[in-house]
């Protein structure tokens, strides 16, 4: 019988974990070169979205502040009232 690799790594990831085990980490041990692979895709990609760093109440306010607007603007749209013709 021929096992495909998908079969392979479900067995071993459900003993990776029965040990209590994270997958992602054994295999990192197992190839450190993997981590800093996958490390700089993310650091490329994502790092150059970020233009300022806030603090965390800046963040939430303008949150709450967009989420206003938008429930304003939501509200602009229902007439009182009116019923619909169906």
């Amino acid at each position: 019988m021929v096992r495909h690799r998908e079969e392979d790594r479900q067995a071993e990831i459900k003993e990776l974990t029965s040990k209590g085990i994270i997958p992602h980490d054994h295999e990192l041990q197992k190839h450190p070169k993997k981590s800093s692979q996958g490390r700089a895709w993310f650091m490329g990609r994502l790092a150059a979205l970020i233009d300022e760093v806030l603090p965390a109440k800046v963040v939430v306010d303008r949150m709450v502040e967009q989420a206003a607007d938008m429930l304003t603007h939501g509200g602009s749209l229902v007439k009182a009232g009116t019923s619909s013709k169906l």
